[in-house]
């Protein structure tokens, strides 16, 4: 008989294993992209882990509040130029229309591969007036100085800082990290406000401290205290920012919040995905999931890709592990194809009560599913069960049912609703795929050979088949 375990998450403050307990809903706030190009996979692989978090939640009979951040306010901070998509024509304001249409292609990748819906996109940029109060409030309280460049935070006024990262604080404080700004007190201080003038970068805003952009670290926890409360269950993001990013988060809430209190219980973190032996980074053009779609792998096979592999471990794509995906989704929707998903199986309470008493082998493989994801949300071993599940020959009928809608409330593909037929390319869409293939070759050739009028005309041709390019990347409208 299976039993009700408690949920077993790695907590990234003090590096330790926990039970998660949480009473009423649990809140969570997680880092987003940068919106002013196609999201990668890598992106993307976050949030499948991240998903998968807010399933077992559900599971274990948790209620959830999701705030998914968008960061659009520090376009041009780097000097590169802004690039407008073809189809956006010549925009009034091409800052902000270039970061409304790749925050609308985001959440479209989130939908096609079956991510609950977050209770909130927020845009950076929609709360600056609220960064400024913010930071004007650490300022009153002494944990802020201006200087010429900007306002920044005082690391040496918070002596828990570095603590998420496990940082030496005074070797920290006296390094050096690169140029520093005039006026810097300690090594650590990271900027609330950064001044520029109105020329150097695209869009800026004005602040008690001069024209400028904020800080990198401010939105995150402006937006998540005006949304989520001042204190709140779960933080996620990228193991990249743990070290600088998220210390910097957490320094900044807890001198203003100033309760003495914690300011997020738990913080998760994923590993990157790598492309090859590179990592994926923003902007990259080689993983996009319009491109492997349009290439005929179907979006819950890239989802199945993503769930192979543990959040918290680095994860290689390549078109062989796409490929080694898709068959594998091939396979167990022809085995599930006929056992429809029973209904209202969402939590692991009511799996319990839908599986007929004598069906022991379905109460043990819902027990070893559970297990899975109530190892710091293990998917690839769940993906192990649904395959134990699929080759069964001792389930009853209903038993099969139940646990084809118990591993679809935790993993999201679809399965027991696919079909064979869906999940094949048929020779129609092969040659389409072919047509798409050559002819962006032939334009990646004329370019190189700069014969414009020859790319534009391939550029045309790809438009009629529903191909977008933008020389960076490529996308089936």
């Amino acid at each position: 008989m299976s039993t009700l375990r408690p949920l077993r998450l790695f907590n990234s403050l003090g590096r330790q294993w926990s039970d998660f307990q949480a009473d009423g809903t649990v809140r969570i706030f997680s880092c987003g992209p940068l919106v002013f190009a196609h999201p990668h996979l890598g992106v993307l692989r976050g949030a499948a882990g991240f998903d998968v978090l807010r399933r077992t939640l559900r599971w274990k009979g948790h209620r959830t509040r999701h705030v998914f951040m968008v960061t659009d306010v520090d376009r041009g901070r780097d000097g590169s130029p802004l690039e407008v998509p073809p189809g956006l024509g010549d925009p009034a304001d091409p800052v902000e229309a270039v970061a409304a249409h790749y925050t609308r292609v985001f959440r479209q990748d989130l939908a096609r591969l079956n991510f609950l819906r977050a209770d909130e996109y927020p845009r950076a940029s929609h709360f600056v007036p609220e960064m400024i109060a913010f930071a004007q409030e650490l300022q009153r309280k002494g944990f802020a100085y201006a200087t010429d460049t900007g306002l920044y935070f005082d690391t040496a006024r918070l002596p828990r800082y570095g603590e998420l990262a496990g940082l030496d604080l005074d070797a920290q404080r006296e390094g050096v990290r690169g140029v520093r700004p005039p006026g810097l007190r300690n090594a650590a201080d990271f900027a609330l406000w950064r001044c520029a003038a109105p020329s150097a970068v695209p869009r800026g805003w004005e602040s008690p401290w001069g024209w400028g952009l904020p800080g990198g670290h401010l939105g995150c926890s402006t937006i998540a205290t005006a949304l989520l409360g001042e204190h709140f269950e779960i933080h996620t993001g990228g193991k990249h920012h743990r070290e600088l990013h998220h210390v910097n988060e957490i320094a900044q809430s807890e001198a203003y919040h100033g309760d003495g209190r914690a300011w997020v219980g738990h913080w998760m973190h994923h590993d990157m995905l790598t492309f090859g032996d590179q990592p994926m980074v923003r902007g990259a053009a080689s993983m996009r999931l319009g491109d492997i779609v349009a290439a005929g792998t179907h979006p819950m096979a890239v989802r199945l890709f993503l769930l192979s592999g543990h959040y918290r471990g680095k994860q290689t794509v390549t078109a062989d592990s796409l490929d080694t995906a898709a068959r594998t989704l091939r396979r167990l929707a022809a085995r599930l194809e006929s056992a429809v998903p029973a209904r209202e199986v969402s939590t692991h309470e009511e799996a319990l009560a839908r599986v007929p008493a004598e069906d022991t082998e379905a109460f043990a493989l819902l027990d070893r599913l559970d297990a899975a994801v109530c190892a710091d949300l293990n998917s690839s071993q769940a993906l192990a069960v649904l395959q134990e599940i699929a080759n069964s020959t001792e389930l009853t009928e209903v038993g099969r049912r139940v646990l084809v809608g118990a591993a679809d409330a935790l993993l999201g593909l679809g399965l027991g609703t696919l079909t064979r037929g869906e999940l094949e390319a048929g020779p129609a869409r092969q040659a389409d795929q072919d047509a798409v293939h050559g002819l962006v070759a032939a334009r990646a050739a004329a370019r190189r050979a700069r014969d414009w009028a020859l790319a534009d005309r391939l550029r045309a041709d790809l438009l009629q088949l529903g191909v977008e390019v933008n020389d960076h990347a490529l996308s089936r409208t």
